[in-house]
């Protein structure tokens, strides 16, 4: 163990001799799910971000304990303190399952010679591109002030970072990580999406071709989908809110969204919500009604049909003939707000409701 006196309680789990207590994974952790604790605990205490003066000594025992974790991966090898998890294979058994076939002894003779040539062939701006990458894990701030700002106007330093920004890994990066924005903020706070796209775009990134891609797209079609399932179906505003928020982007989506609901499942979920709607609040105001319809129209997507439903016209005859008997004077200026928002009473309805409402 390290030695804990002086340290903040705090820091303390930084000086375990455990790589999993100081990222703070369980024990098997993944690769991806340490390399996201690593990722979070390096925007937190990093020296660029944190003025503490032990900020530097966290983030070396943070990635040297993503490096004892990975390295053991690549090995095979894995933590002796932890008796459950599989053991490697013994010195012998490795060197011999290793071992390549004997060829000839001119092979082994030009073994060290290969080696040196290849070392002579390795592309020296791969590690470049390993070092832009580190730094780009460590967030837009970060590597504005490391990577973009020292640029200035050389213009080769420059085109090696547009074509840094063009690889696919980084792209996917940018690409995953903007469908986990996504994920969390998409419906309750789109602006904070807005928020990390400007903030990547300060470092010369161009957005337009990730948020564009099949991925998110397909993203934004599978959140609307849950929120609209899970919730009341007044939420045409926040729709319309999300077509407009994204088109400022050049994504319009609005046709994906309109397939997805075109199902016969999906337009049978939205009309149980419109007459659930109808049932629960007997006053309900139909001005939401009109903008639910209305939103969806946007998208190419007419349910103004849906209040003329059977069971739509049965819910609106009960609110009507209850509002008629606790004697409520709104009974004539709800029945023309239906009648207004596309409502087509049948004759039996018309009939039932004789005595309450001259149509």
């Amino acid at each position: 163990m390290f030695n804990e006196n002086g340290i903040p309680p705090e820091y303390r789990q930084f000086y375990s001799s455990d790589p999993y207590e100081v990222l703070g994974v369980p024990i098997g952790a993944t690769e991806s799910e340490s390399k996201a604790a690593m990722r979070l605990l390096n925007q937190k205490y990093h020296p660029d971000v944190n003025t503490d003066p032990l900020a530097t000594e966290i983030t070396k025992r943070i990635n040297g304990a993503y490096a004892v974790l990975r390295k053991r991966r690549v090995a095979g090898g894995f933590d002796s303190s932890h008796d459950d998890r599989p053991r490697p294979a013994s010195r012998e058994e490795s060197r011999y399952r290793q071992s390549p076939p004997y060829t000839g002894h001119e092979e082994r003779r030009n073994t060290g010679q290969a080696h040196t040539r290849r070392e002579e062939r390795q592309d020296p701006q791969s590690e470049a591109e390993k070092h832009l990458f580190r730094v780009l894990e460590m967030g837009a701030k970060i590597f504005k002030r490391r990577i973009v700002d020292p640029i200035g106007s050389d213009h080769q330093k420059e085109k090696e970072l547009m074509d840094f920004f063009q690889s696919e890994r980084v792209r996917k990066y940018f690409r995953d990580s903007l469908i986990g924005e996504i994920q969390l903020w998409a419906w309750d706070r789109p602006e904070r999406i807005g928020e990390y796209m400007d903030e990547w775009s300060s470092t010369r990134f161009d957005f337009k071709a990730i948020v564009g891609s099949p991925e998110v797209r397909k993203e934004l079609v599978r959140i609307a989908s849950r929120v609209i399932s899970n919730n009341h179906m007044i939420i045409g505003s926040r729709i319309t809110r999300q077509l407009e928020f994204w088109s400022e982007y050049g994504v319009d989506f609005s046709a994906d969204l309109c397939a997805e609901f075109s199902t016969a499942e999906n337009k049978n979920l939205l009309h149980d919500k419109i007459n659930t709607a109808i049932i629960v609040d007997c006053t309900i105001d139909t001005r939401d009604f009109v903008e639910f319809i209305e939103s969806w129209k946007t998208i190419g997507l007419d349910l103004g049909y849906s209040v003329n439903l059977p069971r739509s016209q049965e819910s609106i005859a009960l609110n009507v003939e209850y509002l008629a008997a606790i004697k409520n004077s709104s009974v004539k200026s709800y029945v023309e707000a239906w009648l207004k928002a596309g409502w087509i009473p049948s004759e039996e309805i018309k009939a039932r409701l004789k005595g309450i409402y001259t149509f």
